[in-house]
């Protein structure tokens, strides 16, 4: 139990960081709360997912980096 609390508070956190960032829909619409809070209880669903998409931003940010290439 401890360790599904874990998983979906991590995953609120982060859904709800993005969520606030996103200026293109309103922070009082209901179904974008209702997205985020479903994420958060199936975690172990959406967190693989955040990640996966996360890092793979970076590595598309950083590959000029490592290959020499300015960007």
């Amino acid at each position: 139990m401890v360790f599904y609390l874990i998983g979906a508070t991590l995953t609120f956190g982060l859904l709800l960081s993005a969520f606030l960032k996103d200026e293109s829909t309103s922070n009082s619409d209901l179904s974008s709360w209702i997205v985020v809070l479903v994420g958060s209880l199936l975690w172990f669903i959406c967190l693989p997912s955040v990640i996966y998409k996360r890092v793979a931003t970076v590595r598309r940010l950083l590959a000029p980096v490592f290959s020499g290439q300015t960007a």
